[in-house]
């Protein structure tokens, strides 16, 4: 039962997280570059890693800082030298993403219960303000299970390990390939 809860949330998890923001299969951008969902997975997949090492996350396996993040979480504090976002269903927060100060190009997603690590993010951005840049999303054994780019900061396209679209998202967002809406993004107060 334990293992089924937590496959349930690190499937609800990932489509939730790593979905970004759109309400179109295209946009343009200054400088009038237009992506579509096609032109969109060709840069998203260009030089893709298809897995990573074990090593260089194995310390994060677990939340270093499960107690401390928990009661940041449980008393809307922000901690100091990193980022912890909350994601929830209704009341119900499932889940929380780690970022740290010293290396802004990984985040670590966890189960809130347990602290478990679910997946792992690591990003090609070159600052805070370049757009676009990549980001793609590993599992607790260095595979590749989902990639995307953020065209800006209110658009990106996300993509399974096959290629296969999962979301557009514009705004709060996010559509299906068609450009049908699926879902409605809520911002978790903190």
């Amino acid at each position: 039962m334990h293992d089924k809860k937590i496959i349930f949330i690190s499937i609800y998890l990932l489509i939730t997280f790593f979905v970004w923001q759109t309400q179109a299969l295209t946009t343009t951008l200054k400088g009038h570059i237009t992506y579509t969902v096609d032109s969109a997975r060709n840069l998203t997949f260009d030089g893709i890693k298809e897995e990573i090492s074990v090593w260089s996350f194995k310390a994060h396996l677990k939340d270093p800082n499960y107690k401390a993040n928990m009661d940041y979480i449980k008393y809307g504090v922000a901690p100091y030298g990193w980022k912890v976002e909350v994601f929830q269903k209704g009341k119900f927060k499932l889940g929380y993403a780690v970022t740290y100060d010293s290396n802004e190009k990984v985040t670590y997603y966890y189960a809130k219960f347990n602290g478990s690590l679910i997946a792992i993010e690591h990003n090609d951005i070159k600052s805070k303000s370049k757009y676009p840049y990549r980001c793609y999303r590993y599992d607790t054994s260095g595979k590749l299970i989902a990639a995307g780019i953020h065209i800006n900061k209110n658009e990106g396209f996300l993509y399974d390990k096959n290629k296969k679209l999962i979301t557009h998202r514009i705004g709060n967002y996010g559509y299906d390939e068609k450009g049908k809406r699926q879902w409605k993004a809520k911002l978790v107060d903190f």
